[in-house]
């Protein structure tokens, strides 16, 4: 049994595997996933906008491809950024048996224009956490407000920083064993603050006489 952690809708590395992630494994995020024993997969940035059908069909093949290579999926999260963000919670709303999870990192939501590439209708059939800058806060607080009684409310973790998606990786890193927490236990918590700092490292650089 795999546990397995997608990400949607991000650009793949170009060569003839069409399952070689464009990511950098040094990264404090990714090793951490990793030795604690996580698969980590990645779909093609196909086109502008958010084709719902063709990237849903594209995570179902890299999801098929890794059970085939790895053996039976014991817990999938999908976690999408930006325009991906918009994906996986729609996901979580249309496509309940694709995933147990999704986090969404400042995803663009519009709740009321049907046939906006961000529309979403609140009412998400799986666990959702959605992680987003105090620049763009309000939709995702619209959203968790719309979604509370959804067949699964959503969980708010707000990063108390500007930008867009603008986070670093231990707030990853938290948000993925809150998700994992969630799916074990079936108890979805409304509201934490996402917000944590990357720990002090050591640099070996020395002061000397005033100055480095």
């Amino acid at each position: 049994m795999t546990r397995q952690l997608l990400g949607a809708l991000n650009p793949r590395m170009q060569g003839d595997d069409n399952y070689t992630p464009a990511r950098n494994l040094e990264d404090e995020f990714y090793k951490g996933l990793l030795a604690d024993g996580w698969i980590l997969g990645r779909t093609v940035f196909l086109e502008n906008g958010v084709d719902h059908n063709a990237h849903t069909l594209a995570l179902r093949d890299l999801k098929a491809w890794i059970a085939a290579e790895f053996g039976p999926i014991e817990m999938l999260i999908l976690e999408g950024e930006s325009t991906a963000g918009s994906l996986v919670l729609r996901i979580a709303e249309q496509d309940a048996d694709l995933a147990d999870g999704v986090i969404a990192m400042g995803p663009f939501i519009d709740l009321s224009d049907t046939k906006a590439d961000a529309y979403l209708t609140a009412k998400p059939k799986l666990p959702a956490i959605l992680m987003s800058n105090t620049t763009e806060i309000i939709d995702a607080v619209s959203y968790a407000a719309l979604a509370e009684t959804a067949e699964v409310a959503p969980s708010l973790r707000p990063l108390l920083r500007p930008g867009h998606v603008n986070v670093n990786w231990v707030e990853r890193s938290e948000a993925v064993q809150e998700m994992v927490s969630t799916i074990e236990t079936g108890e979805t918590i409304a509201f934490t603050n996402g917000t944590f700092s990357v720990p002090h490292r050591e640099t070996g650089t020395t002061e000397m006489d005033g100055s480095l």
